[in-house]
């Protein structure tokens, strides 16, 4: 699994090869959005995903925060907003029991994580914004770490509709992601060990309110020039937005590439997002009504693609789809699939190229050689 970002010139190569007439771009599987951001500049946008987090990303790429003139004074009363949240904090007690330091032994950080999950299965009084100290204290953040998790997140709403939503929201992800002491998703929090606990606590000990200030400025500053395009986004079901589109539409697809569901490893944002007080368990603290796509599950996989084909043909889009050599579907047979579905009405093109993809944590090899494989369908 991993991010886009390495093969968007390859990406910008295919659709050049494409050689068609079209004002549209629609990520159909935005995730981070950064293939629909890559091409902002060329197409009107669309971006869709099931997750809600996904719009979160393409809105703070693609909004002017130009006409905010005063950078420093904005993030100030962010900050001093936040500040008074957490002094209004009616369920939490200062005490020396659930603090970190970087000289603690095993022992007593062993015994303050313990005391922070038991906030967990006490299940502190509902009220306000207290999700996550309630969810998640003492699993991928700290209790004191949720405190600021669900202060920041409580003052994003207050600018809901404001421009700095998206980009307030962005950087409190991407806080939350550089200080959560999992090994790069929220598949699982790591559980403390001799071995790795001096690891953990430098994640415990990481400031999530200075990241965010500090992110979320340097957004501001970096972003600031208007687009000539137009943005839309929806969360919707991949069939339900192709219908939405108008012919000619040139359609990137970038499905689940293996068995395992992708929303276990970003279940956390979505909850962030949603803030809708989900029943969450197992382990992972996974959401109840956590998605799965029939991209990533070998019994539906062949007919989803069979499905998306049908959809482009009907719609008389464009499609880019990435996929991968080592993806649940065989190369061979989804390539059967399109001549049977799109035909001759489409003309064909096929790319390969060395990349390689997150592991995810499923084993000690960080990363997995794969063949990133673009596949263009041109509408004739």
């Amino acid at each position: 699994m991993g991010g886009k970002r390495e093969i968007l010139t390859d990406i910008h190569n295919a659709l050049a090869a494409m050689d068609v007439k079209s004002d549209t771009f629609c990520d159909l599987f935005a995730g981070t959005s950064i293939v629909a951001y890559a091409m902002s500049d060329e197409f009107n946008i669309v971006v869709n995903d099931i997750q809600h987090y996904s719009e979160i990303f393409a809105k703070c790429y693609m909004n002017d925060y130009s006409h905010i003139y005063d950078i420093d004074e904005s993030v100030k009363i962010i900050k001093e907003k936040v500040l008074r949240h957490l002094q209004l904090d009616v369920l939490w007690k200062e005490t020396d029991t659930l603090k970190y330091n970087e000289d603690m032994s095993y022992q007593d950080m062993l015994r303050v994580e313990t005391i922070e999950r038991e906030i967990i299965k006490n299940k502190e009084e509902e009220r306000g914004f207290s999700l996550f100290k309630r969810c998640y204290s003492g699993t991928y953040w700290s209790y004191e770490q949720c405190r600021y998790i669900d202060a920041i997140r409580a003052v994003c709403e207050q600018y809901k509709g404001h421009c700095l939503y998206e980009a307030m929201m962005a950087s409190l992800v991407y806080a939350m992601s550089y200080s959560s002491q999992s090994t790069g998703h929220f598949a699982q929090y790591r559980t403390l060990t001799e071995k790795n606990y001096q690891d953990v606590l430098q994640y415990r000990m990481k400031n999530i309110f200075m990241m965010f200030l500090k992110k979320l400025k340097e957004l501001l500053t970096k972003l600031r020039y208007p687009h000539a395009h137009t943005l839309r986004t929806s969360s919707l079901d991949y069939e339900d937005c192709i219908t939405t589109l108008q012919p000619g539409t040139i359609v990137y697809a970038d499905p689940p590439y293996s068995a395992v569901h992708y929303s276990r490893f970003y279940h956390v944002l979505e909850t962030l997002v949603r803030y809708d007080n989900p029943k969450v368990e197992y382990k992972g603290r996974y959401r109840e009504s956590r998605y799965q796509s029939p991209f990533d599950q070998r019994t539906k996989v062949k007919q989803a693609f069979e499905k998306l084909f049908s959809r482009i043909d009907q719609q008389q889009c464009h499609l880019l789809l990435s996929y991968s050599d080592n993806a649940i579907l065989p190369l061979s047979e989804l390539q059967d699939l399109t001549h049977n579905v799109l035909g001759n009405r489409y003309e064909h093109t096929f790319y390969s190229k060395n990349y390689q993809h997150m592991k995810m944590g499923r084993n000690d090899v960080a990363r997995l050689d794969v063949h990133e494989v673009l596949l263009s369908f041109k509408r004739i």
